[in-house]
């Protein structure tokens, strides 16, 4: 019985770590908003909503956006998103 009893305590412990491993890696979830990049907010510093303005990506390309307001903060949202984004 008390070996029955410790391979079981056994089984949920290494579970439970699996199960809170596998969250603790998880990217965000699909009813959960992704914030911009930093490279959004930052283009619209000193700037007022609805001007244009061009951003840079990781990549090199040039992308005109309008700054908006979301969520409180002045953003800047791309007329087109980068091609990466919509695969």
């Amino acid at each position: 019985m008390k070996q029955l009893l410790s391979k079981t305590t056994l089984i949920s412990v290494v579970s439970l770590a699996f199960t809170l491993n596998v969250y603790a890696f998880e990217g965000p979830r699909p009813h959960e908003k992704r914030k911009p990049p930093k490279e959004a907010y930052e283009a619209c510093v000193n700037k007022e909503e609805g001007e244009i303005v061009t951003i840079e990506t990781p990549r090199g390309d040039l992308i005109n956006a309008t700054c908006i307001i979301l969520e409180e903060e002045l953003v800047a949202r791309p007329e087109k998103r980068p091609k990466e984004d919509r695969e």
